[in-house]
């Protein structure tokens, strides 16, 4: 029996990962993912408290990143903020989830 547990086992793990954003991703995009957040969104977050930001904060957080970044770039910080922010849930950090309330279509 145990044979069969262990593929099983592996697929739950690559699915784990894969839901945390970990498989599926050239070496170039997890570089420029990481340094879009360590540059935009690791400045953001030491600033404030998880449970403490607005709706408000990212719109005017999004509306500043706009004047430095391309559409593409700030979609994809906005994406990674708010999986961030989703993890944060999940583990009780914060009660919701304020930026799926924003866009970054204004």
């Amino acid at each position: 029996m145990r044979p069969r547990r262990r593929p099983k086992e592996k697929l739950k793990a690559v699915l784990r990962d894969y839901e945390d954003g970990l498989k599926g991703r050239s070496d170039e995009t997890v570089a420029t993912n990481r340094c879009l957040c360590e540059t935009h969104i690791l400045p953001l977050a030491g600033s404030y408290q998880l449970r403490d930001l607005r709706a408000e904060d990212i719109d005017r957080w999004l509306e500043g990143r706009a004047k430095v970044l391309s559409t593409s770039s700030l979609g994809k910080l906005h994406s990674a903020l708010n999986r961030s922010i989703k993890r944060a849930m999940a583990r009780d950090k914060v009660k919701r989830n304020v930026v799926e309330l924003c866009s970054i279509w204004g």
